[in-house]
């Protein structure tokens, strides 16, 4: 995100994102973990890639929030204690997302 940002110039993605209010970012990155939780878990027991790429596409198509994705804009953007912080709540909201489906799913066994 900074050799495109050195390159290419400021790009201000994230900025939309700081705007949201905390709990709406929180369900977004939920929604984004838990997506990629079932597409992990169902790839290991049937290994067919067709249910990772569904959950990628879901994600991406419903605008969840994604730690990685929201890391690389930030560093494309403005660097700011708000946007650092909103990376901590969206990754926090990632694991909150992946270990309640795990949870649901282990609880069904």
């Amino acid at each position: 995100g900074l050799i495109f940002r050195f390159t290419l110039g400021e790009n201000l993605v994230f900025d939309s994102i700081v705007k949201q209010s905390w709990y709406q970012v929180l369900i977004e990155s939920c929604i984004c973990g838990s997506l990629i939780h079932i597409a992990c878990t169902v790839y290991k027991s049937t290994k067919n890639p067709l249910i990772v790429v569904l959950c990628v596409m879901a994600f991406i198509l419903s605008g969840a929030l994604h730690s990685i994705a929201c890391g690389f804009y930030i560093a494309l953007g403005n660097i700011s204690w708000k946007a650092l912080l909103y990376l901590l709540l969206i990754i926090i909201g990632n694991s909150i997302g992946a270990l309640g489906i795990r949870f649901l799913i282990e609880s069904k066994k």
